[in-house]
């Protein structure tokens, strides 16, 4: 099969990936920093390592605030409810995941005002259109860096440094972006980052993370143990004070060797990304009845619609017709097709990787010919 399903999770991993889970499973697969043993003090040095790596990747503020979950929506989650936010009014953006938005509507519902920035003058979400809902009563701005939708980089950096001085923690979605863009906290203005470790960074499911600077505290939503301060209601210190429970140790050992290895090769992985949707995007504009809502981007992804067509059927139709693996529908993202005008039928979302090759998208492209042809 034809797989261009990798902005909902990469499918082909590096061996070094594979490899680091493998080894927490086949050589250790212990109860790290629960115990004194020499294998317990390995798989505790290995998942700091993982997390030194991390910080040191997204030019985190400290190591001990890498908080590993067990996916981007908990990262989301623990930040949105466990940041310590006095003021009442939240500033969002309608190219969110559900993974925000259902989070901010349960906040809302509790008395927070929401208030959503939409799009400009550009097909991204511009930093004037989020500014200009800040206030002084904003407890925090959350949004994600690039659209799963669109693929678009949204101007994250530049509202993160203008809400710095005015003291207002801004929270960015990483899961798209992640991998795919150089994010840098402390130079953004970022107070918390979520990270999703199955897409471009490379790892397996199971592992996200969640990265906050000193101008927050996070309280914790899960309470457990934590092989320290045993006495204590709750630990007083990051990490263990949020991350209670056994640890993922394959998860979170391929996590921090994704993240290594995306670092490494993400220039090149970047251009191939650019050339492969550039090429797939202007295959698509010679089709008649196809609307692209895309442009080349080192995401990977390309959405488009096929007359009046669902998107729904149309993925199913490309699986079962010509093995080929592409998402139809909404993508967890309601507000973004609202403003898009497609709630009706949804979007194709073919999402490549680096795996991906030319002559893989020039076989979409024909399929993708045909079906508009037939309808």
């Amino acid at each position: 099969m034809i797989y261009f399903d990798n902005a909902a999770s990469g499918r082909i991993k590096p061996p070094s990936v594979i490899g680091a889970a493998t080894y927490a499973m086949t050589e250790l697969s212990v109860n790290a920093g629960r115990s004194g043993h020499a294998l317990s003090e390995t798989a505790e040095r290995l998942i700091f390592s993982a997390r030194r790596t991390t910080c040191n990747v997204f030019n985190g503020s400290d190591v001990s605030r890498v908080i590993f979950t067990p996916n981007c929506t908990a990262a989301l989650n623990l930040a949105i409810f466990g940041i310590n936010a006095y003021k009442r009014t939240i500033v969002t953006t309608v190219t969110e995941h559900n993974s925000v938005l259902r989070p901010l509507y349960k906040l809302q519902k509790s008395g927070y005002k929401l208030i959503i920035a939409d799009f400009y003058d550009k097909p991204y979400i511009t930093a004037e259109s989020v500014l200009k809902l800040v206030d002084g009563d904003t407890a925090f701005v959350v949004m994600n860096a690039a659209s799963n939708v669109t693929g678009y980089i949204n101007e994250y950096e530049k509202v993160g440094k203008a809400l710095k001085p005015l003291g207002i923690p801004l929270i960015v979605d990483g899961a798209q972006a992640g991998g795919h863009i150089r994010i840098d906290m402390l130079n953004s203005g970022i107070s918390c980052l979520a990270l999703a470790g199955h897409k471009g960074l490379l790892s397996i499911q199971g592992a996200g993370a969640l990265l906050f600077d000193k101008s927050v505290e996070i309280s914790p939503l899960l309470y457990g143990g934590s092989g320290s301060e045993t006495f204590n209601e709750v630990p007083s210190c990051y990490p263990e004070k949020l991350e209670a429970g056994t640890h993922d140790l394959a998860a979170i050992l391929s996590f921090g060797e994704g993240v290594k290895i995306s670092d490494e090769t993400l220039d090149e992985r970047a251009e191939k990304l650019l050339s492969l949707t550039g090429l797939m995007i202007n295959g698509l504009k010679t089709i008649n009845g196809v609307r692209i809502y895309s442009q080349k981007n080192v995401c990977g992804i390309c959405s488009f619609s096929v007359k009046d067509l669902s998107s729904i059927d149309l993925a199913r139709t490309f699986s079962e017709r010509f093995s080929i693996a592409v998402r139809g529908g909404f993508h967890c993202a309601p507000l973004i097709h609202k403003s898009l005008k497609t709630c009706d039928n949804g979007l194709i979302r073919a999402s490549l990787s680096e795996y991906n090759t030319e002559k893989e998208v020039a076989t979409f492209l024909n399929a993708t010919k045909t079906l508009a042809d037939e309808n």
